[in-house]
């Protein structure tokens, strides 16, 4: 790493995950070079215990103070890291997401009336995204006799420690509960085929998937987790429950599935009004071109 970075001579380097940016420092530090952090997302150490967040915080701090600038992307991260004392005031800041392109994720027609309701889940295939929650209220839909299709499509068995094996995916489909449809690198396709999109995860840096959903005209049932919740405006553009319980969850979906094809209707051709400009790919570019030229100006004035 310090080899790469001696070779390039860079005026500033930015880092977009934690264990990279651990990996960095130190070459940074030595060839006093700035390294600016964004943190997308404090992932499974952070959302297991208080404990583990401590010692993982612990071992971060050095790492954080190196940093002129330290970036979230939600307020609740940023809160986190000021109360514990990992950072200061004068070095967090606040971003709108990694950027959506709205030419792309634009409205598309709403399923018709006349079909089973869809709900679609996008993201990594993992206990931590919250699947857990809702695979036992898709178990109680069943169990209840609501009508419902569910389509889990997104990456499994990267290697991460919460990720579900892919047999444990293979038993669920045989009870009917879901069907797993793999990792699709365009997604628009499925979300013409939904009626809602479902987010439970434990805790996101500023999900993606909502901000693509609703852009698309599709409410979202979220959990109240960090990242998640703050895109949602009960019963305008979507639905929030309690991150992790499960009757809360089967009881707002069962509500969805059986309310008025109208009233979802209705609410699926306003969603995209929710999205503004802030979070499109031009702002974030424009955000980072800007804080490139002030270190490119300056010639990183650094200690």
């Amino acid at each position: 790493m310090r080899q790469l970075i001696t070779d390039i001579k860079p005026v500033v380097i930015l880092t977009f995950t934690l264990k990279i940016s651990v990996q960095t420092v130190l070459a940074c530090e030595s060839l006093k070079i700035p390294l600016i952090m964004t943190i997308t997302g404090l992932g499974y150490l952070f959302a297991r215990n208080r404990l583990v967040s401590s010692l993982s915080g612990y071992f971060l701090k050095p790492v954080l103070q190196y940093c002129p600038q330290v970036i979230f992307q939600n307020r609740t991260d940023c809160d986190l890291f000021l109360k514990r004392k990992w950072i200061t005031e004068e070095k967090a800041t606040l971003i709108n997401g990694s950027g959506i392109n709205l030419s792309y994720y634009k409205p598309i027609p709403y399923p018709p009336e006349d079909k089973i309701r869809l709900i679609l889940y996008l993201g990594r295939i993992q206990y931590d995204k919250g699947l857990l929650c809702l695979i036992k209220s898709l178990k109680q839909l069943k169990k209840n006799k609501i009508p419902y299709q569910c389509l889990l499509a997104g990456p499994c068995q990267g290697g991460h420690p919460t990720d579900i094996p892919l047999s444990k995916l293979s038993v669920w489909e045989k009870e009917g509960v879901l069907r797993f449809i793999g990792y699709h690198t365009d997604v628009r396709p499925l979300l013409k085929q939904a009626n809602i999109v479902v987010q439970p995860s434990i805790r996101e840096g500023l999900s993606r998937t909502i901000l693509e959903a609703l852009a698309c005209g599709r409410p979202v049932v979220s959990s109240t987790s960090p990242g998640c919740a703050e895109l949602i405006t009960e019963n305008e553009n979507g639905w929030i429950f309690p991150t992790n319980n499960e009757k809360k969850l089967t009881q707002l979906l069962t509500s969805i599935l059986l309310m008025p094809y109208t009233v979802l209707a209705s609410m699926a051709h306003k969603t995209p009004e929710s999205i503004s400009t802030r979070y499109t790919n031009q702002a974030i570019q424009d955000y980072y071109g800007k804080l490139l030229t002030l270190y490119t100006n300056e010639k990183a004035t650094f200690s």
